[in-house]
C-alpha cells in the first residue's frame, strides 16, 4: 500500500517483507514505477503559489542555464536529461488541471492515466478513481478479525484507598480486583468469484461462571453496483436465520427488505423490516422502518432514526424512536492533531456521558482510553488497543456509582497510563524507524550511489557558469555542505546548485525543497539533514548552518 504526499514522496506500509503491515515510513517517490522523483515547484524553483507570470521567467531562467545548445558535446548528453525534467515541470505547472491533481495527489494522481472529462469530473473523482484501484490490487481475498473483551471490577478501589485504621483493631482489607467476564470473537471474510462474500463469525462469553458460545455467518451476493443480496444464520446460544435485500436507487435513496426468523425449542418465529434511508442535503440522513414481529398477522410498529453530521465541526446527533421510547445521542470529536483526538457521547434513554482519548502510532495501531459516567455499570474506564485486524477491550468498572473520588481516579489513571504508554511507544517506534532507514539505506545503496553521480554530473554542467558567476556577485557561495545531523552518513557539497538559485544577490530556499533540486539529492534518506553555509557578502564571509525544516535565506542579516 501506499500513500503520495505533496512533496514527491510516497509512503508505503511495510514491516517484516510484508506489503500491508506497518507504519507510515517516507519512502521516495521514484522507488514507484511510475512516479518521477522531481518536484516541480523545486526544479523551477518556485513557491506552490506561484502564478504563471513567475513559473514562465523561472523556466527562462533555467532554460539558459541547461539548454543543451549552451553545452559542448561532451556535456550535452547530460544536458538533455536534466532540461527533460524542467520541460517536465513546466508543462505540469502552466497546466491547471494537471497542476492541480499534482498539489492534490502528487505524480501517482498524473501518471494514473486518468484524465478529467465526462467520467471524471472533478479531483474527487480522480482521487475516489485511484482508490479503488488500490483498492482491488492490494486488496485480500481473506480477512480475519479478532475481538477480545475482559469486564474487570475494581471498585473496591475506593473502599481500599479511603479505609481508616483504628489501632491494634485495625481490618487488614484483602482486596484484589476480580474479572467479571471475558469474550472473545473471531470472525473470517473470504472473498469469492463471481461477487460473493462469505463470512464465518465464532463467539464465546463467560460471565459469572456461565458460559455461552455461538457460530454464525453469512453469504452476501453482489446483484449489481447498487444491490445486495444477504443470507445468515446463527446456532448456539442465538439460533437464528436471516435475509436480506438492499436496493440504492439514487446517491440519497436506499431500500432496505429484509427477514430474521429466531428459533426457540425448534419453532421459527419471524419478523420482517422494510426500511428506507434516504439523505436530505448530504447532511441529514432519516430512516423509516416497519417492523413486523411475529408474522405477517401481527401489528407492524414504526421506527424512526435520523442522523446529522456537520460539515465545519465533527458533530453527530443521532435519534431514535420505538413505541414510547426515545433516544437521542451526541456525538463530538475534537480532532487535537493528525495522531490524537477526543470524543465525547451522550446518550439520553438511559443516562450516560463518555470520553475517549485515541492515539494512532501508526497506520496500523492504535490506543484508546475512555471514560464513561452511567447508571448501567457507574464510573467505567475503558482500555483499547488496536493492531491490525486485532482489536483488545477492557472495561475497567472503578465504582458502581458516580461520586468525586471515582471521578477523580477515573481522570488521574488515564493520564498516568497514557503517558507511560506514550513514552514506551514514541522510543519504540523511534528504534524501529531508525532500523527500519539503516536496512533501507543499505539495500538500496546502489541507487542512492546512482542519484549522487546524477547530482555531480549536474553539477559539472553548471561548473563554469559558477566560476564566472562568482567573479561579479555580490553574493557567492565558498563552501555548502548537505549533510546528515543525526549520524555519520554521506554528505554533499552543493554550492554550485545553490549559487546557481540566487537572484538580485538573495538566496531563499526551503531546507525541505533541497533534496529535490537539480544537483542535489537526498544524503539521509529517513534522517533530518542540516546545512553549513560559507558565503561571502560584500566582501566579508561567514559561515552559518540551517536545520532541517529552516527557510535557507541568504545573507543572513546580522551578518551584514
Amino acid at each position: 500500500m501506499e500513500r503520495v504526499w505533496k512533496d514527491g514522496y510516497t509512503c508505503l506500509y511495510y514491516v517484516g517483507g510484508h506489503p500491508g503491515q506497518l507504519h507510515n515510513y517516507m519512502v521516495p517517490a521514484d522507488d514507484s514505477a511510475t512516479s518521477p522523483s522531481i518536484d516541480p515547484y523545486a526544479v523551477l524553483n518556485v513557491e506552490r503559489d506561484a502564478g504563471l507570470e513567475c513559473i514562465r521567467a523561472a523556466y527562462k531562467r533555467a532554460c539558459i542555464i541547461y539548454h543543451p545548445d549552451k553545452h559542448g558535446s561532451e556535456k550535452k548528453a547530460a544536458a538533455e536529461k536534466i532540461f527533460s525534467q524542467i520541460q517536465t515541470s513546466y508543462s505540469v505547472l502552466t497546466d491547471p488541471v494537471q497542476r492541480d491533481i499534482y498539489d492534490r495527489l502528487g505524480w501517482a494522481g498524473i501518471t494514473t492515466g486518468w484524465q478529467l472529462g465526462p467520467r471524471l469530473t472533478g479531483i474527487e473523482d480522480v482521487k475516489r478513481a485511484m482508490e479503488n484501484e488500490k483498492r482491488k490490487l492490494f486488496s485480500r481475498p481473506t480477512v480475519c478479525k479478532t475481538n477480545f473483551q475482559a469486564l474487570v471490577d475494581a471498585s473496591g478501589i475506593e473502599d481500599f484507598l479511603t479505609y481508616e485504621t483504628d489501632g491494634e483493631d485495625a481490618l487488614i482489607l484483602d482486596y484484589m480486583p476480580g474479572v467479571l467476564g471475558m469474550s472473545i470473537g473471531q470472525r473470517f471474510e473470504q472473498v469469492f468469484d463471481g461477487g460473493y462474500v462469505g463470512s464465518v463469525s465464532v463467539d464465546v462469553l463467560s460471565r459469572s461462571g456461565i458460559g455461552l458460545g455461538s457460530l454464525s455467518g453469512s453469504l452476501t451476493k453482489l446483484l449489481s453496483p447498487n444491490s445486495r443480496a444477504t443470507l445468515g444464520f446463527g446456532v448456539g446460544s442465538q439460533k437464528y436465520v436471516s435475509g436480506n435485500i438492499s436496493k440504492q436507487f439514487t446517491k440519497e435513496l436506499t431500500l432496505v427488505c429484509g427477514f430474521n426468523g429466531k428459533i426457540f425449542g425448534g419453532v421459527i418465529s419471524p419478523s420482517f423490516q422494510l426500511t428506507m434511508n434516504k439523505m436530505y442535503r448530504e447532511k441529514y440522513l432519516l430512516s423509516t422502518s416497519i417492523v413486523t414481529e411475529g408474522g405477517f398477522g401481527s401489528v407492524p410498529k414504526v421506527v424512526l432514526s435520523g442522523h446529522y453530521l456537520s460539515d465545519d465541526r465533527p458533530v453527530s446527533v443521532n435519534f431514535h424512536v420505538a413505541d414510547s421510547n426515545i433516544k437521542v445521542d451526541l456525538k463530538h470529536t475534537y480532532k487535537l492533531d493528525e495522531e490524537h483526538s477526543v470524543k465525547v457521547k451522550v446518550s439520553t434513554l438511559k443516562p450516560k456521558l463518555s470520553f475517549t482519548f485515541s492515539k494512532e502510532f501508526s497506520e496500523s495501531v492504535k490506543l484508546a482510553v475512555g471514560l464513561e459516567y452511567g447508571d448501567e455499570l457507574g464510573t467505567v474506564l475503558k482500555l483499547s488497543f488496536t493492531r491490525f485486524e486485532y482489536h483488545f477491550t477492557i472495561p475497567i468498572i472503578i465504582s458502581h456509582g458516580i461520586s468525586s473520588f471515582s471521578v477523580m481516579m477515573s481522570m488521574a489513571i488515564p493520564f498516568a497510563i497514557v503517558g507511560t504508554l506514550k513514552t514506551v511507544a514514541d522510543v519504540y517506534f523511534r528504534k524501529q524507524e531508525q532500523l527500519y532507514w539503516e536496512r533501507y539505506r543499505e539495500e538500496r545503496k546502489a541507487v542512492i550511489e546512482k542519484k549522487r553521480d546524477d547530482a555531480l554530473i549536474a553539477q559539472w554542467l553548471l561548473e563554469d557558469q559558477y566560476n564566472a558567476g562568482c567573479e561579479t556577485a555580490k553574493l557567492k557561495i565558498k563552501k555548502a555542505e548537505y549533510r546528515a545531523a543525526s549520524y555519520s552518513g554521506s554528505s554533499l557539497e552543493i554550492k554550485i546548485p545553490l549559487q546557481s538559485l540566487v537572484q538580485n544577490d538573495t538566496l531563499s530556499i526551503n531546507m525541505d525543497r533541497i533534496p529535490h533540486l537539480i544537483g542535489c539529492y537526498d544524503v539521509a534518506i529517513g534522517s533530518e539533514k542540516q546545512l553549513i553555509v560559507e558565503y561571502e557578502y560584500a566582501g566579508k564571509v561567514s559561515t552559518v548552518m540551517f536545520n532541517d525544516k529552516d527557510l535557507v535565506r541568504l545573507p543572513v542579516k546580522k551578518h551584514f
